[in-house]
């Protein structure tokens, strides 16, 4: 595993078992475009105007 992917599953580890767990129920695990992250994608707990966060607490811009 490299230092970035490394890095990202460091700061999604709940992001992880989410992804397993929708991989046996969607077609590659996902409904939109996140199917393309690597090594899974980040699942989103909320959103607040421009703003969202994952299940890991990370914030992101919208």
């Amino acid at each position: 595993m490299n230092s970035i992917e490394a890095k990202f599953v460091e700061l999604h580890p709940r992001s992880k078992p989410l992804a397993d767990k929708a991989n046996d129920l969607f077609a590659q695990g996902v409904t939109h475009v996140s199917r393309q992250m690597s090594p899974y994608p980040v699942y989103m707990e909320r959103g607040l105007g421009p703003l969202k966060w994952d299940v890991d607490a990370n914030e992101y811009i919208d």
